[in-house]
């Protein structure tokens, strides 16, 4: 049995369809030229190289290397800028915050451990559109602002607070955590 049969074979059996438009196979770098040929005329697939981009995550192989969390960083970047200029309370950017932080592979970041820089740079990007909200009228009196900052403080290190809801292994990786 080939491997296009065992797909077609699991199509039936799970009623799901594999795109195979989608689809592709990865070899060795190691791997001699005329493999990657016989296989893509076998399968009809493409063959592709690493690093790849799969649900949120850079798969590669070996060192990690900062720039492989890049579009990690920018689709959380994207996630909150597609809310940023809504006007939501403290209390709705925290929700916000939340949903962006639960639909993160939380298993992935912990296998992969970024760097503390990227880590960081997810802090800045949650307390900048947390903080929007007075960010936006400085020009006041100032208690907002310190009303606004104690919030997003209570809110990321507070015993119901993110940390506990939706990324409990940022100590792991970043050591201790400074939400600002």
């Amino acid at each position: 049995m080939g491997l296009m049969d065992f797909l077609t074979l699991y199509e039936k059996g799970s009623g799901q369809k594999v795109n195979l438009a989608k689809s592709f196979f990865i070899l060795s770098k190691k791997s001699p030229r005329g493999r990657a040929r016989h296989v893509s005329s076998l399968t009809g697939l493409n063959r592709r190289r690493l690093p790849i981009d799969y649900l949120w995550c850079t798969l590669f192989k070996g060192r990690s290397k900062g720039i492989y969390f890049q579009p990690f960083v920018a689709k959380v970047s994207q996630r909150l800028a597609g809310w940023q200029s809504k006007l939501l309370t403290a209390s709705g950017r925290l929700i916000i915050i939340k949903h962006v932080l639960a639909a993160m592979p939380l298993h992935t970041m912990a296998i992969l451990a970024p760097f503390k820089l990227t880590l960081k740079t997810l802090k800045k990007l949650m307390a900048r559109f947390f903080l929007a909200i007075w960010m936006e009228y400085r020009g006041g009196t100032g208690s907002h602002e310190i009303n606004y900052v104690t919030q997003w403080r209570k809110m990321a290190l507070g015993s119901n607070g993110l940390m506990t809801y939706a990324w409990p292994s940022i100590a792991s990786f970043g050591g201790n955590f400074d939400p600002m």
